[in-house]
């Protein structure tokens, strides 16, 4: 159960005693999904739950990603915490164990890495059906892209050579993106 670590700090630090040996740690990040719950980024060395989500009429916490350490100024352009149509929650972090930068898609605790560990993201973002559209370069060469990738896990190169700058969802629904650089 989620439970305040102080009245004045609600959202700053809390009890992580839910799925964890007790405790307090201070919250980078707080959201409020599309399903009506807070999802929560903590700061934590230990294995304590990192990524928790709270049902704010009862208080009672589920731990979704105790392993990672989530990366919020990797993208900074990019919402931490970003979620598609069928309530998947997508961030972007590290392992503890040291593993390069990953994109998680997280359902209910079952996490998928979207990306490999040789790549670097400047924005990133999740569409309403499952699609992540995301710009950065491959570590190894340097090389610049804009890249969809697909629900089905498929990637489409969109444009090669470019810096992306930034990438945002309009109310006519489409996707846009701002290049830098663009040949």
């Amino acid at each position: 159960m989620f439970r305040p670590a102080s009245l004045r700090n609600r959202l700053i630090s809390l009890d992580i005693s839910a799925g964890a040996e007790g405790g307090t740690a201070p919250v980078s990040a707080a959201v409020i999904g599309p399903d009506g719950r807070v999802y929560l980024v903590v700061w934590s060395s230990d294995n304590a739950c990192r990524l928790l989500r709270v049902d704010p009429v009862d208080g009672v916490s589920k731990c979704l990603d105790s392993d990672i350490m989530m990366s919020l100024s990797q993208a900074s352009g990019s919402p931490p915490l970003q979620f598609d149509r069928q309530g998947a929650v997508y961030y972007l972090g590290y392992q503890a164990n040291g593993l390069g930068l990953q994109l998680i898609r997280n359902v209910e605790g079952q996490k998928t890495n979207l990306i490999n560990d040789n790549i670097q993201i400047d924005d990133w973002l999740v569409y309403a059906d499952s699609s992540v559209f995301v710009g950065g370069r491959t570590t190894s060469t340097g090389a610049s892209w804009f890249r969809r990738i697909m629900p089905s896990g498929g990637i489409q190169n969109l444009n090669t050579g470019s810096t992306t700058q930034s990438i945002a969802t309009y109310p006519d629904g489409n996707v846009y993106v701002g290049l830098w650089g663009y040949p």
